[in-house]
């Protein structure tokens, strides 16, 4: 267990794993990393990180809260994926704004996950703002996706590749 409030670090990576619980309030995290893995579940509420050269959390099989935070300069804020057909990755993603600095999605959605993204607010440069892949599903609604003015063409607010079926509204 886990449990840290009103934190700030710097490069640090969290990994929890195998059922445990964490839980972060109004943290400040630049240039580390949130993992939730293999049933693990728990919290990041209130939040800020910074400066992501890959994913700001990434949840596989793990079915944590991740709401209210602020992404800001990440390349993406929220990775969610897994292979579980009994036990797929089901977080509930609500409330955030992200600013992604590159052409990821800022939400990005992969393996069998069935993540609840609801009222979050995208700005990308180029790409897209949620990606659904593979055998993703899920329900995507009341999001926001902008684009950063002046950004590149190509551009999407949702994307829904191979076999992923969510619900967009």
């Amino acid at each position: 267990v886990l449990e840290t409030a009103e934190a700030a670090f710097t490069n640090v990576f969290f990994t929890v794993n195998d059922g445990g619980m964490a839980t972060a309030d109004q943290i400040s995290l630049s240039g580390g990393r949130f993992s939730f893995n293999d049933n693990s579940a728990g919290s990041v509420t209130g939040s800020a990180f910074d400066s992501s050269s890959s994913c700001s959390i990434f949840v596989t099989d793990a079915s944590p809260a991740i709401t209210g935070n602020t992404f800001s300069n990440v390349s993406r804020a929220v990775c969610i994926g897994g292979n579980s057909q009994s036990n797929p990755a089901q977080p509930l993603v609500d409330g955030n704004t992200i600013s992604s600095n590159s052409f990821s999605a800022g939400i990005d959605v992969g393996g069998t996950a069935r993540p609840t993204l609801t009222g979050n607010t995208v700005t990308v440069v180029g790409g897209a703002g949620i990606g659904f892949e593979d055998n993703s599903g899920g329900t995507a609604s009341g999001n926001t996706v902008e684009f950063a003015p002046d950004t590149a063409s190509n551009r999407t607010g949702v994307f829904v590749t191979e076999n992923a079926s969510p619900t967009v509204q």
